[in-house]
């Protein structure tokens, strides 16, 4: 019987909880922005559970295509405890509930819903494999879980200047943690032979990479403070 600490690990439990923590906080600033209602309120908690299942979709699909050369470093052990019918039939029915899900609300959230789900998949999913197309693998990874979501939730009300600056702040965000991600795993990916936008690189230029973008992320956050003020930045149009 496989324990529950295997099972955190299988769904990567901890890096779905920090992400959807971040994502949720912004949508309630958002909230308290845009003015707090009933169908705001709904809003939120659809963007909660599609958020959720995308996540996870993604997260397990980069787990089933990675399998092979993580089982080699032992990189995600409880990934072999489970059996692969089950696997593939979880990750099926992520799959569809995530694709599926924006369907049910206007089209601006079913085409983003459709833009989230490509990225999600074709990251890991070959032959496409974002993951291993240069610097469009961290952007692919850091769309699904941040600036795409997102505006599918601010589609569900009113769409206003707050939403794109908070989304834009949730993709620099995302993007230079999955720069970072790629930097821890350089050398294993190496070794596996997987070309990351990091391997690459290199360590010395993807550093710079990554200290490159935390200026833009601090830029991004406080500028805007001083051009027009809190009051200004947060108006709704």
């Amino acid at each position: 019987m496989v324990s529950i600490s295997k099972a955190v690990d299988f769904f990567r439990i901890r890096e779905f909880i920090g992400r959807l923590q971040t994502n949720a906080v912004v949508a309630l600033i958002y909230l308290l922005i845009s003015g707090i209602y009933s169908t705001s309120v709904f809003a939120f908690f659809i963007f909660i559970f599609y958020q959720s299942i995308l996540i996870l979709y993604g997260y397990l699909l980069n787990s089933w295509c990675d399998s092979g050369a993580d089982t080699l470093i032992r990189k995600t052990p409880a990934f072999n405890e489970f059996p692969r019918k089950g696997i593939a039939a979880i990750l099926m029915l992520l799959g569809i509930t995530a694709l599926i899900t924006p369907f049910f609300f206007n089209s601006n959230a079913a085409i983003t819903g459709i833009v989230a789900f490509f990225f999600a998949t074709a990251y890991s999913l070959k032959p496409l494999r974002f993951k291993e197309r240069g610097f469009l693998g961290p952007v692919a990874a850091a769309l699904p879980q941040s600036l795409l979501p997102f505006l599918f939730f601010a589609f569900l009300m009113p769409l206003n200047v707050t939403a794109v600056y908070l989304s834009v702040w949730l993709f620099i965000k995302q993007l230079l943690e999955e720069l970072s991600h790629q930097k821890d795993d350089l050398e294993s990916d190496k070794k596996l032979k997987i070309t990351t936008f990091a391997v690459s690189s290199g360590p010395g230029n993807i550093n710079f990479i990554i200290n490159l973008f935390f200026v833009v992320f601090l830029l991004w956050t406080i500028v805007p403070l001083f051009i027009f003020g809190t009051e200004g930045m947060f108006m709704a149009v």
